[in-house]
């Protein structure tokens, strides 16, 4: 078994190198929930600077927003992003 065993003979260089593991997993948990945590912030925080124009309809499966503009028959008009949802 002394092939299999490679540089692992002693127990100690096999611990440390499970918890540099162990420790770099927890490093990048954190670092993940840090960043999750930071981003539903800003966007809370960005919401409130910048209220979106319109209403709000809620639907099977999630929330429209939508803009009721002009007169005449209706049509629908899907925006594909942040700049396109404020053109008149």
């Amino acid at each position: 078994m002394k092939f299999a065993l490679g540089n692992w003979k002693d127990g100690g260089s096999m611990a440390r190198f499970l918890k540099t593991i162990v420790g770099s997993g927890a490093t990048v948990l954190a670092t993940t929930a840090g960043l999750a945590a930071f981003t539903a912030w800003n966007r809370k925080r960005a919401e409130q600077l910048v209220p979106p124009e319109g209403q709000f309809a809620d639907v099977k499966g999630g929330r429209l927003h939508y803009r009721a503009l002009g007169e005449g028959a209706p049509i629908t008009a899907l925006a594909g992003s942040c700049a396109t949802s404020r053109m008149p």
